[in-house]
This record gives structure tokens, sequence and C-alpha cells, in this order.
């Protein structure tokens, strides 16, 4: 009987010398095997325990349809695969080697292609699927993981084989062609996935609204869970505040937090490099787009970038002539020419060196008495974008004025006038009264409707709408309730509600939900009223049950000019944060002229959170680097122990090696909270926890590299933090990275957003509730926490008004906070039941710090160090919600919060190491 050996990864098929000469039944060359009678496992996806392979149910019992073609040497007859199936999904827990540029052929990359096409066709099956609700959720979820790893996986084939193509020098443009539309398929692929999170499946998992074709964002959070995780289960909570704040129901929720996709640091490596090459592709084919009407530099390849003095052609428009007039050094030459951009082989150096190149036109070195006149400029409120206009029409809306607690008999009154056919088809009563006591920024709005010309003193309500912002993967409108007593004029109420929402809300879309009533015997949709929502742009979005209810959910999307012929939507409105931190730290080490600009000298940065992730970034490079030198220097004191437990182990005398070696005990550093009486004391503790723990600092992102001005332009891309940083003088950083040329940068970003849990707005400011209040004994007012719409985040009030003669200065504002908060204790009676407060808007500009000691850093002394920081903060009551029902007068005692005050936020994840994310003084 004929046999086949089976062949295991690492191990030598078995075979006995005897049978070496034995010859082969069939053809004249010969081949040998072995007795044993083993047959070849067939080639199936790696099964792994609580891991799916992905593939179809058709296609589970067959083989590889390539397995005959790439291994020839074999005499087993592979089945042909039905061409109708397509290729076969791969197992999405094996392990992918990328792709070299010598294996990167046209056939694999157009193969890779056709399979993430076949990705993307089954994830709209996945979509349509959720969306009529024919599948089980569980099995929906399931299988959106699996197709979205092996999407990710297949987008980075297709990146990192298009990559090495073109390394070939056979590529020609460059550019590979989407088979169906003709253009760069790299540019589809930054596209083609922007629909998730308009989906049915956003319920399920965060997408971004932006481009993510590899899936990050719905990763981003893996990281964060683990550190909370790490933080509340096995580390013990220090501070003394943290037992009341969790039995009071505000703490981290595992089952708050959607469905993540996991993301190792190796693939996430991969990842940056693959987007590196779509956004060069985007950048390439914006200026190929544009090149009539922007300019272009054409820079000399043999020419360094950075190197003064450099000839850059300049095509197009004048650019800001004067800006360089102050510098120093002699200025690139600029010439104004009108010719056409030739885009060829040199386009990927050009493109990777265009950043220096305007930074070296645009901006050069200054001296350090021009540095210090522009470096501290006078700051200006940060500019909030105006109230849009109320939308005019045939039906205008009014708020409500009635109180929530008196709501339902207005209501009652109201419905018994309206149209039943609307309020049966919409959400009833039971639904609107639950939200009724939420004060949130997603609270509800309640508006009566009238014709125009017509008010509430004059007459009674002809309509009225409740819907409310819901805040998802993207922000869109729900629309609860919309009724009027006149059918006549429903299709204009819905046109006015519309432009309302688009308005005055920072949503994508709206939704609605139409219910099945009975009619003529059995549930059905009102097609009536289906027809008037679809007149105004609504459309089929998903079917939905609830409570025994059977419902069809309507989405009317934000048209832009281009999209709709009877009039574009409202322009998008701007999301204004309840509260937005934003914190900056340059950390600049090594540089060859410490003193060619003006800066004052201190011991840390203000924010340690943000400074100790800015030094654990420094010490795991320097641990790298002992690490690495000592197995160099270890290398034969290392060979010589193994070889002697060897000999030992052969001989029979380990157990006397053994008795023989000592223990070594590893101490390390351990400072207590106690002895931190400096704030770079704090900073290098918290350095060592991050490292000791693995704690990730929530809302942190660090990044360091040897090219400062490169890193600080990358990281100020955000338009998010770009926006709240914008005007804080970070453009300045360029010249003094240039100036002082350090060795290696690390930039260090916080930024964070966060609404109040209840926010009530009144004359003058806004009122919060208290969530828990606190005492220190030095302190002569009560510590206040108060809820966020972060389970795991809260605001920390600590009045100062008469506490102190002086303020603390911005370094030593972090240690005053760590002693208060350690000291405070709950109270049994909470004396307050809200907090008054003011909008504040503080904006710190950028200054330089030079590190007087850097070995209280656990940095080395002989390199010099510095630290350029930055800072804004603001505090709002959100944004305006004229339709919130008001508050009816309580006998709740609020306190006043009065400048000076001390503004932070206790995070659970770091609640070990008992100190704030971020403090400073508002005065």
């Amino acid at each position: 009987m004929s046999s086949r050996q089976l062949r295991i990864p690492g191990h030598r098929p078995i075979s006995r010398s005897g049978d070496q000469d034995r010859p082969s039944s069939g053809g004249s060359q010969s081949r040998r095997f072995s007795k044993l009678s083993v047959y070849e496992a067939p080639q199936r996806p790696l099964r792994i325990p609580g891991r799916r392979p992905i593939e179809r149910p058709a296609t589970r019992e067959r083989l590889y349809a390539n397995a005959a073609s790439s291994r020839s040497s074999t005499s087993i007859t592979r089945k042909t695969a039905d061409p109708r199936l397509g290729p076969t999904a791969r197992c999405v827990s094996q392990a992918v080697r990328p792709r070299t540029a010598s294996s990167a052929s046209k056939s694999a990359i157009a193969d890779c292609i056709l399979a993430r096409e076949a990705s993307l066709r089954r994830l709209r099956q996945i979509a349509d699927a959720h969306a009529e609700g024919s599948r089980l959720f569980s099995e929906v979820q399931r299988e959106l993981i699996d197709t979205l790893l092996r999407l990710r996986q297949l987008s980075l084939e297709v990146t990192e084989g298009i990559e090495s193509w073109r390394a070939g020098g056979l590529s020609g443009s460059g550019i590979w062609l989407d088979p169906v539309g003709e253009n760069n398929y790299l540019l589809k692929m930054k596209e083609d996935t922007r629909w998730l999170s308009d989906s049915p499946l956003g319920e399920i998992m965060a997408f971004s609204a932006r481009s993510d074709p590899f899936f990050v964002v719905p990763s981003a959070r893996d990281a964060q869970i683990v550190a909370d995780m790490g933080a509340n289960l096995s580390l013990a909570p220090s501070n003394q505040m943290t037992a009341t704040l969790r039995t009071t129901g505000q703490g981290p929720s595992s089952d708050d937090y959607k469905v993540v996709l996991p993301l190792t640091s190796s693939l996430l490596r991969r990842i940056r490099k693959a987007e590196l090459v779509i956004l060069r592709d985007s950048v390439q084919a914006r200026v190929e787009h544009n090149s009539a009407a922007f300019a272009v530099p054409v820079v000399d390849a043999t020419t360094p970038a950075n190197r003064v003095g450099s000839t850059c052609t300049w095509q197009g428009p004048e650019v800001m002539a004067d800006r360089g007039s102050a510098s120093t050094l002699s200025s690139p030459s600029i010439t104004t020419t009108t010719s056409k951009v030739n885009l060829g082989k040199k386009q990927s150096k050009l493109l990777a060196t265009c950043t220096g190149v305007f930074e070296e036109v645009l901006g050069h070195v200054r001296t350090s008495v021009e540095l210090a006149e522009t470096f501290w400029p006078n700051l200006e409120a940060r500019k909030r974008p105006p109230r849009p206009a109320t939308p005019s029409g045939p039906v205008r809306l009014e708020p409500v004025r009635t109180a929530a607690a008196s709501v339902r008999a207005v209501y009652e009154e109201y419905v018994a006038r309206a149209q039943q056919q609307l309020v049966s088809s919409l959400e009833p009563w039971s639904v609107l009264e639950a939200s009724l006591n939420d004060r949130s920024p997603c609270a509800l709005e309640w508006f009566w409707l009238f014709r125009a010309g017509h008010t509430l003193s004059m007459n009674r309500p002809e309509g009225l709408t409740v819907f409310r912002l819901k805040k998802m993967s993207t922000n869109i409108g729900q629309l609860l309730h919309l009724s009027v007593t006149d059918m006549r004029i429903f299709e204009d109420a819905i046109a006015a509600v519309k432009a309302w929402m688009f308005t005055f809300l920072p949503i994508r879309s709206i939704r609605v939900t139409l219910w099945h009533t009975m009619r003529d015997g059995e549930l059905q949709l009102d097609k009536e009223v289906e027809h008037f929502y679809k007149r105004c742009r609504f459309r089929w979005f998903q079917l939905t049950n609830h409570n025994g209810m059977r419902g069809q959910v309507l989405n009317g999307p934000r048209f832009a000019a281009p999209e709709c012929e009877d009039g574009p939507d409202p322009v998008l409105y701007a999301e204004l944060p309840c509260i937005e931190i934003c914190i900056g730290q340059v950390w600049m080490r090594g540089a060859k002229h410490p003193s060619a600009i003006g800066s004052r000298r201190g011991s840390c940065a203000s924010n340690s959170a943000l400074a100790a992730t800015c030094l654990h970034h420094f010490r795991t490079k320097d641990l790298s680097e002992t690490r690495r030198l000592a197995d160099i220097a270890n290398a034969s004191a290392r060979e010589a122990a193994r070889e002697g437990l060897i000999q030992g182990l052969l001989s029979g005398s380990l157990d006397a090696l053994l008795v023989k070696s000592k223990p070594m005990i590893l101490r390390e550093d351990a400072d207590s909270l106690e002895a931190l009486n400096s704030p770079a004391k704090v900073a290098a503790y918290l350095a060592r926890s991050m490292e000791a723990n693995r704690l990730v600092m929530p809302g942190i992102l660090c990044e360091g590299s040897c090219n400062g001005v490169e890193l600080l332009t990358r990281g100020m891309g955000s338009s998010g933090y770009a926006d709240a940083a914008a005007g804080l003088g970070v453009e300045n950083l360029h010249a003094v990275i240039r100036a002082t040329e350090p060795e290696e940068t690390a930039f260090g970003r916080l930024f964070v957003t966060y609404d109040w849990q209840s926010v009530t707005v009144v004359d003058g400011g806004f009122e919060v509730p208290v969530h828990v209040t606190g005492q220190c004994l030095d302190h002569p007012h009560p510590i206040f926490y108060v809820a966020t719409s972060e389970e795991s985040t809260f605001v920390v009030i600590i009045p100062w008004e008469g506490a102190r003669a002086q303020l603390p200065s911005d370094e030593a504002a972090v240690l005053e906070s760590v002693r208060i908060l350690r000291a405070t204790k709950p109270v049994d009676v909470q004396p307050y039941g809200a907090l008054f407060m003011e909008s504040v808007d503080v904006r710190h500009v950028a200054k330089v710090v030079e590190i007087e000691d850097a070995a209280a850093l656990s940095m080395p002394d002989g390199k010099a160090l510095q630290v350029a920081e930055f800072s804004s903060l603001s505090i709002t009551p959100g944004r305006e919600m004229p339709g919130c029902l008001p508050r009816e007068d309580s006998e709740t005692c609020i306190f006043t919060v009065k400048r000076p005050f001390g503004f932070g936020l206790w995070h659970a994840a770091i609640d070990d190491l008992n100190v704030p994310l971020a403090f400073s003084f508002v005065v």
C-alpha cells in the first residue's frame, strides 16, 4: 500500500537506514519511502481554541487550491478548487511573514487584492444581516471580528506588496491601478471602509468616521482596558476616596466598552509603515491634482534637505518673503516659476524631503534674543465658532418651558389633539419619561412646532418634537417624537426639525424609528408616514425589535451641496466639549548647543504624568542599549556558566552545583510618597512605576525620534490637538530644535475631552452636581469630586480662596495636589449638592526649561536636558441646549467656586499611583 510521510515543521521525516535502497514503484526517477504507513496530513487551517477559522462552509473540507502548483515535488494529486467559491480564506491566527522585495510579484499582489475585495463584500453582507436581524448578535459579532482581522491582514499584505514591487525597480509610475475604477488602489483603500462608522455595525464596534483602513481605532481601547484592569484588580487602591467613589456607582465597567480588535505591538509597527505609504500616495495625488494652482519645490537630490543655503525652486504664488528677515543665517534662494511639475521615480525622495525644505525656507533659526521676544507673546482668548443663525421656514421651533416634573400633563393634553397615526408610530411616553432626569449633553430636547408668524402666547402648539444627541462611533441625532395636529404641515415639520438638528447638533445623520402598529388585524408599518420621511431624504437603515414590538429605523444623512438637488443641509456644527485639556511637552536630550536659546532653569515640567511618560521613553531606550552592551560583555561568562551546568547535568553533579549557588536579591529604588518632596522626584517615581507595573497613562501618547523637527510636525498633525494648541507658540519650537541640535527628542501629548455627567445652565454660569465630597484637615475648603461622561474619570475641584497667602508655582502645584488628595477623607454627610462655576479658558504659551539636575530624573549627567511645555484648559457647560426642560428649584445647597481654585483629573487606571492625571490652578 502506498504511503506518505507526515511532514511536521522542525522535525525530520521518519525513515530507516535499511529502507533507503528500496526502489520506487513508478518511473525511472527513484524515490525513497519509509516502511511506516504514514499518510500526509491534509492542509487545513490551524484550529486554535477560542478562535474560529474564517472560511465558507462549502470549502471547510477541501484542500487549498494552490497546493498542487506550489508543491510539485509530492505525488498527491490535489483536488481542483471550484472557481465560483473564490480564494480560500486563511486562518487569521496563523503567522504571515511580511513580503520582501524579491517575493512581491504582480500575481501575488493581484491575488491579495481579489481576496481583500471579497472580504469587503463579506463585510457588507454582515452589515445587512445585522440590520435585518436575521442572525444572532453573537454570530454577527464573531464573524465581524474574524472578517476585520482578515481584512486588516490583507490590507497590510497589499500595501507591503506594492511597496516592495516599487522597490524592485520595475514599477514604472509606481501606481497600482484599481482593476475596477482605474485609480490608485492605495487611495481606494484609504476610503473604502469609511462607511462602517455610519453602518449598523457601529453599534458593535467603535469605528472611525475618518480614514482607517487598518482598523486601528477599534483596537485603540484595548491597551487602555488592560491598563484599567491591571490597575483595579492586581493593585490595591491607595487613595482614601477610592472606596467611596466606587460604592457610589462611578467606576470602570467592562460592560460599558464596545468590542475591540486585538492588536499586537509588532503588527502596529507594520501598520504605521503602511499608513505612511498610503499617506505618501495621497500627498502625491493631491500635488498632481493641484499642480497648476499650488507650489511644489523641486530639489536637487544630491543636496541635503537640512543644509542651509541649498537651492530650491518654488512653483506657484509668492510666499511670505519677509518671514526669514530676522534670521542671522543665509536663507535659501527662492525662484518663482510656472513650469509643469514632472513627477517621476524621484517622487519618493522628493516627498520625504519636502518637510525639511519647507521648514528651511519658511522658518529660519533666530538668535536667542529674537526667540525671547517672540517666545512669550500676549495670548488672546481662544476663538470659538459663533452660534449659527436659526433656520427659517414655514414651520418654526420654540422650546417647551415646562418643568420636567410636570411635563407629562402637558404632553397628554397635546397628544389628545395630535394625529394618532403619528403618535402611535413613534416612541411611547415610557421611553421619554425614562430620560427626563438626564442633564448631560445627550439629554432630551423638547420643542413646540408653530406655523410661521404664530407664537405660544397667541396660539396653541401645532406640533411637538423631542430629540437628543446620541454619541456612538459617530455622533447621530435620535428623533424620538415628531407629531402635528394637521397632516398638511407634516412634511414642512420634518424639514424644519431636520434643519434645526443639523444646524445646532454636531451630528452626521438623523435616525428615527417607526414602530409597527395593528392594522387590519396584524402588525404593519404605516406606509403613509414612511412616505413623508422618504420625501425628506430619509432611507431605510435597519429593522429592530424591542419589548415584543417591531420597528423600522430610517436614516437621514447630512448631504453636502454636490450630493443633493433640493439644496444642501447646514454645515456640520463644531462639537464643543465641556472639558478639554491639551498639554504638550517636548523633551530634548543631548543638545550640542544648549545655551543657544534663552531659557530659565527648573527641576521638571509642570505635568508630572506627561513628564513621566517621556522619561519612561528615554529610560526604555537606555535600558535596551545597556542590556545589549551587557550581553556583549558577559557573553564569555554566560557561555562558561552554561557549559558548566551542562557538564554537571551530564555527570550527575548538578545538585551539588546548585547547592553551592547563592540567590541574589535585585533591589530597586523604591521611593515612598512621603519622600517625594520635589516635582523631579514625583516624575521619576511615576516613570519607575510605569516600568515596573507596565502601566499605560490614559490619554497620553509619547513618540521619540532623532529628527525633532519632523517629530514635532508629525505630532501636531492631529486636527483636534492642533486646534486646541493653536496660538501657543508651538511653531517656534522648530527654531529651538534647530538651534540646540539635540541628539534625541521625545514629544509627549495629553489630549482628553469629557462632558459633564449632568449640567444645568443658569444665569452667569452653570451648575454641576457633586458626586462625592472629601475633607483635608489642613485645607479650609471641601474637596469636590464631579462625575464626567467617562465612568473611570472624575474632575477634582480644590477651592483655594483664602487657603494660602501665595499660590504655589506651576512646578509645585502637582506636589500640593498630591499632598491634599492623599490626606483627603470622605465626609459622612454631603454639605453641598452642586457647584456653581463660570466658563474657564486658560492657555499657557510654550516655554523652555533647562533641567538643573538631570540625575534627579534618573537621566545621565553628561547630557543636557531641556523641556518645552505648553497647555490649554477649557471648562464650559458644553453646547447650548435651549430645548432642555428647566429644572425646578430645590433646596440643594450650592457651593460657588471662585478663583483661584485647583482643577485636576482623577483616573481609575492610575489610582495606585495616587497622583492626578493633570492638575493646574485657575487664577
